[in-house]
């Protein structure tokens, strides 16, 4: 029993010294998520992207560049398929940002069509 405690207490000290020492976790974007009534897609890029937190909100302006990338669902696709899905009802949206109001990426909710995979 005592080289059972021994080693139960070497393994808990390890695990302790590696969570103190572990750097602490930070954002590096957030994400805004609305419906696609409350969002102003650009009709390039670059470009703004205006999204309404809430209906009683005021809009909040992000940047597009040529490093924003755009998916339906967990796909990569290009501006102009993101827009058609975007149009499709019941969709929603969702922006994430850096700490400057850069835009990361874009994702509409659902899933790409099969048509519209790559093969």
């Amino acid at each position: 029993m005592n080289r059972i405690s021994s080693v139960a207490a070497v393994i808990a000290l390890a695990f302790t010294a590696t969570a103190a020492s572990a750097a602490p976790f930070g954002a590096l974007d957030e994400c805004l998520e609305v419906g696609i009534e409350l969002t102003s897609l650009p009709g390039s890029v670059p470009g703004q992207l205006a999204v309404t937190p809430c209906a009683d909100c005021a809009p909040v302006l992000l940047s597009l560049d040529q490093n924003t990338r755009f998916y339906v669902g967990e796909h990569a696709v290009s501006m102009s398929l993101f827009r058609q899905y975007a149009q499709r009802d019941g969709r929603d949206i969702r922006a994430c940002h850096d700490n400057d109001g850069q835009v990361t990426r874009v994702i509409v909710t659902g899933a790409l069509d099969a048509a519209d995979r790559n093969p």
